[in-house]
């Protein structure tokens, strides 16, 4: 079987690519070992179909594959899902929890965005690495939980450097990079731009039912022409928006068709953008209120888009770029300079880790966001 196709076979992933080569034989040599594997890259290379098919191809295979996104959770709620807990282990504990972690059995747990995790976590998941144990919250026995599971972990940021700036534990480091992937960025494989796009408009064509004769050679060189920073899954996602204005049968998808759906996605950002700028003009109780509680209201608008779910998933990225450059602007006014005198990074992480309690896509965007706004503010503190 040509590799590039027992690619596409085992993970999902698609291409020819010497560097997507490369990854082949990565997850192969990964799958024959035992040790945990850190996959790195950019956002939307495809780590997780990376982790996927590190473990369809290994021993493991018939056991479960559990994929844990640590953004996505607050730091209580990351430890209840990982660990798992005991009834009465915290308010609203009505019964015992069986975590991810045992869920796993004798499987692969993959943790995603793994940077995210709290000091307190990490000492918690070094011990999981090197003594293969786990207790509940609030557990009163004496004798741990014994593991048989595969550890696989990503991240797309520099965990080197986070080590390096105390931010992320360095023996907890070594544990997880016992093998490193790297997942490329679509620019050091763009040759692989026409069969991933005829790809991606075969499954959307197979998923809605329409009969779609493929794209026209002016479509895929447009596509070929592009930058890509959010990779392979904006292109997917472009190539989705685009042939949703497709309502015919026997049609191809053209370049028009094409630089339309571009161009819808340059107004999201537009007016998300605008958006953040009105936000960031009010009062730090207002910005919380509109950002954290009010995503639901159609303040935006978001065609296509079913439900708030939907939605926080689609403009979260776009929304967090726009609120970032939106606030910056605000700090630099004689308002936000009194807002930053009077507001501290930890500010900000209490009130959004109240609200990350939700869980899902919006304690993802929280968590991003989070991110993002302390940044923002220490190093405009650094500066006053």
């Amino acid at each position: 079987m040509p590799i590039e196709d027992h690619l596409q076979d085992s993970s999902g992933l698609v291409g020819s690519s010497e560097a997507v080569k490369q990854v082949v034989r990565e997850i192969e040599n990964a799958a024959a070992g035992v040790g945990t594997v850190l996959i790195v890259g950019e956002t939307g290379t495809g780590k997780e179909l990376i982790a996927k098919a590190i473990h369809h191809k290994s021993s493991r295979k018939s056991a479960p594959f559990v994929a844990v996104h640590c953004g996505a959770l607050s730091e209580t709620l990351l430890e209840s899902e990982l660990f798992g807990h005991e009834k009465g282990a915290f308010t609203g504990a009505v019964s015992q929890r069986i975590g991810r972690f045992e869920q796993a059995k004798n499987g692969t747990v993959f943790l995603d965005e793994v940077h995210t995790l709290s000091a307190a976590t990490q000492v918690k998941l070094l011990r999981v690495l090197q003594d293969h144990v786990i207790e509940r919250v609030g557990s009163s026995t004496p004798q741990p939980i014994t593991l048989n599971i595969r550890v696989l972990a990503a991240t797309n940021e520099n965990l080197q450097e986070a080590v390096r700036i105390k931010q992320f534990r360095q023996d907890l480091f070594y544990r997880l990079a016992v093998g490193i992937i790297e997942a490329p960025p679509l620019r050091k494989h763009a040759e692989d731009i026409p069969e991933l796009a005829r790809l991606f408009v075969k499954q959307v064509a197979d998923r809605d039912g329409k009969s779609i004769n493929g794209l026209t050679d002016d479509a895929i060189a447009f596509l070929a022409r592009q930058v890509w920073p959010g990779n392979v899954r904006q292109m997917q996602n472009l190539i989705e928006r685009a042939m949703s204005d497709v309502v015919s049968d026997g049609v191809s998808i053209d370049e028009q068709t094409i630089e339309r759906a571009f161009k819808k996605e340059s107004v999201v950002f537009t007016n998300l953008g605008q958006a953040s700028v009105d936000i960031a003009t009010e009062s730090a109780d207002v910005i919380a209120s509109l950002v954290f509680d009010d995503l639901s209201n159609e303040r935006i608008p978001l065609d296509g888009i079913k439900n708030r779910s939907q939605a926080i998933g689609a403009v979260a990225e776009c929304l967090i770029k726009g609120f970032e450059t939106g606030f910056k602007q605000f700090l630099e006014t004689d308002r936000g300079q009194k807002f930053l005198r009077n507001l501290n990074s930890s500010d900000v992480l209490s009130r959004v880790g109240l609200s990350s309690r939700r869980g899902g896509s919006n304690a993802l965007f929280i968590c991003q966001l989070r991110d993002r706004l302390t940044a923002i503010i220490e190093d405009s503190k650094s500066a006053m």
